[in-house]
């Protein structure tokens, strides 16, 4: 999982496993990470946990389109804490190959 802001589209873009989801701005990322915070983590994985899902937090990508991304909670709990280190600077920045600056938790274990 990662979270980065590119150098030629100014857009951030957060990676999770082979899914890509663009902010346009911070206060977008901010809403988001707001929605984040806002799900019953307990309530929901006992939920699904009792479905015989592996993975314990569905969420939906859209109204649109019926794909939900799927996280066992301590990938959830990654997710916010990535998109919460990216917005307070908390963060180490490599260089990549493609002209962007990648973001990664500084205590990422």
């Amino acid at each position: 999982m990662r979270i980065y802001t590119c150098n030629k589209c100014s857009k951030i873009h957060l990676e999770i496993g082979n899914t890509h989801i663009h902010f346009t701005t911070m206060d977008r990322l901010k809403v988001y990470l707001g929605y984040l915070d806002s799900i019953d983590v307990a309530y929901y994985s006992a939920i699904n946990r009792s479905k015989g899902l592996t993975k314990e937090i569905i969420l939906p990508l859209g109204e649109q389109v019926s794909i939900n991304l799927a996280f066992t909670t301590q990938e959830f709990e990654a997710l916010k804490e990535t998109i919460r280190c990216y917005l307070c600077g908390n963060l180490s920045v490599q260089e990549s190959f493609l002209g962007t600056k990648e973001f990664y938790p500084l205590n990422l274990n």
